[in-house]
């Protein structure tokens, strides 16, 4: 169990004046404590007079862009290997500034959400965004049909899904689509088809 020793801390709602110890275990933060307390068994990280926070998370990103100008537009020209360089680059940046959660709103070929569990970071992953044809981010590979898109992704496990049309869980959609007098059957069959059992899923556009 690593024990974080510091100036302060700040726990997301107030400033702990120090000297304060954080201890970590099983990749969350198990206690704060006043002072500098012995900890049996605890690996001491010194950390001077800096100041410790929980990890940051970013809610909205796309690991495969490099964050230049026209980024989206250059993604379908990268190599594996250089679409590998520029997520790593692009974790290790967030990781630096504090961040130990990222959500990927859409990648290329499905590059960040195969490669999740060698980061150090959590990532959670969509996978390319689901569009239409020649749609918002087409480049990416998400120019699918929606039953088999939405299969796709359960069946890796997605994490959340993104696409131009999708909207967080739970938000309340601005107006009820009209019902044909006709064609009822047919809307629930594609609400049925469109459900994938077992898996509680997330959105956004």
């Amino acid at each position: 169990m690593p024990a974080l020793r510091a100036g302060r801390a700040f726990d997301g709602e107030r400033s702990l004046a120090g000297p304060v110890t954080v201890l970590v275990a099983h990749g969350g933060i198990e206690a704060v404590e006043r002072g500098h307390p012995d900890v049996p068994g605890a690996g001491v990280v010194d950390l001077g007079q800096d100041t410790v926070l929980p990890g940051l998370i970013d809610t909205r990103v796309h690991l495969g862009a490099d964050s230049g100008n026209g980024a989206l537009d250059r993604l379908p020209t990268f190599t594996a290997e250089h679409l590998d360089a520029v997520i790593e680059d692009g974790l290790d940046r967030h990781l630096r500034a504090g961040v130990t959660t990222v959500r990927d709103l859409g990648d290329r070929d499905f590059s960040v959400l195969e490669q999740r569990s060698r980061h150090r970071q959590r990532v959670l992953a969509s996978g390319p965004p689901i569009t239409c044809p020649r749609g918002h981010c087409w480049s990416m590979g998400g120019e699918e049909a929606l039953r088999r898109a939405v299969r796709e992704r359960a069946d890796r496990r997605a994490d959340v899904g993104g696409g131009p049309r999708a909207r967080a869980a739970g938000d309340r959609p601005r107006a009820q689509p009209r019902r044909r007098a006709t064609g009822g059957g047919r809307a629930r069959g594609r609400d049925r088809a469109l459900h994938v059992p077992h898996r509680r899923g997330r959105a956004s556009c």
